[in-house]
């Protein structure tokens, strides 16, 4: 329900039953400047908008609000899958650092500990690429994608994301 300041109810405006706030004794719209005011200016915008034939259409209509509906335009986008290795490593962080972007590889290290030192070592690591985009860098998991988007940015994506939201183009 649309009110004025002095809490009166706008014509054409959805009716709405419960409790509502108090009224100032200024009589509303038609004997009160301010109410009058604000009454014709959301009359106005209403019908700028098409809002009251909208209402009328829809009764449960609670404001001035209608969202509308939006599909997203089909993009076509560039992505690769890592597929782990030093030679897909390699490729990808070329390809990345090739097209613009930035983009470090690091192969995989088992734990080492020096035959002449104990306390000498570490633990060892997973292989690794890490991908700069523009929240950050990214750590991108074998069998992620990376995906060129349309302004040359570089991002990486889950397997099953990327299966839900994209599908290959043939040619």
């Amino acid at each position: 329900m649309v009110l004025t300041t002095h809490g009166w109810h706008i014509p054409n405006s959805p009716e709405e039953i419960g409790d509502l706030p108090p009224k100032a004794r200024c009589g509303g719209p038609g004997l009160c400047g301010l109410c009058s005011s604000q009454s014709g200016s959301w009359q106005t915008e209403a019908a700028r908008a098409g809002i009251i034939d909208a209402m009328e259409a829809d009764r449960q209509h609670q404001g001035v609000l209608i969202p509308r509906i939006f599909v997203t335009k089909p993009v076509k986008v560039q992505a690769v899958r890592f597929e782990g290795g030093p030679a897909a490593g390699m490729d990808l962080m070329k390809w990345v650092n090739a097209a613009g972007g930035n983009a470090t590889w690091a192969n995989a290290a088992d734990p080492w500990t020096s035959p002449d030192d104990p306390s000498v070592g570490h633990n060892g690591w997973p292989e690794k690429l890490s991908l700069e985009t523009s929240d950050g860098w990214k750590e991108v998991l074998v069998g992620w994608w990376i995906i060129r988007g349309t302004e040359d940015e570089f991002y990486p994506i889950e397997d099953s994301v990327f299966k839900k939201k994209y599908e290959e183009l043939n040619g």
